[in-house]
This record gives C-alpha cells, sequence and structure tokens, in this order.
C-alpha cells in the first residue's frame, strides 16, 4: 500500500469535495480517499500499483488543480 497526500486549493465547496473524491475512487487501485475541505487537502491510500501523475490527471480531470 502506498498513501499520497495532496492539496488542492481550488476545492472550496461540498460539490467540489464530490468531484475530487468520486474521480479519485475510479482511478484502478485506489482503495481509499479522505478529503478535507477545510485544509483542502485530500489523502488517497493506493494499492501501490498507482503513479502520481494518475491521481494529479484523475483531479485535473474534475476541474481541480494540484499544488505543487
Amino acid at each position: 500500500m502506498e498513501t499520497f497526500n495532496l492539496v488542492v486549493p481550488s476545492m472550496e465547496c461540498d460539490g467540489c469535495e464530490r468531484a475530487v473524491t468520486k474521480a479519485l475512487q475510479h482511478v484502478k487501485g485506489v482503495m481509499v480517499v479522505d478529503v478535507d475541505l477545510a485544509e483542502k487537502s485530500v489523502s488517497v491510500v493506493t494499492d501501490g500499483s498507482i503513479e502520481l501523475q494518475q491521481l494529479v490527471d484523475a483531479i485535473s480531470d474534475a476541474g481541480h488543480t494540484v499544488a505543487a
């Protein structure tokens, strides 16, 4: 298992949280998605088969950006 902690500064509402969560849950190998809207952060637990860029791309496809 591998955990990625990401900052998504564009998440500002419950709808944003749902969009990011749903996008990440559709990435094969994602096991757990934990979003903290107040901190604008996302913790993603994977099975170890995922590269960070796959998660960034999924968030981008949902209309949000990941801070560098």
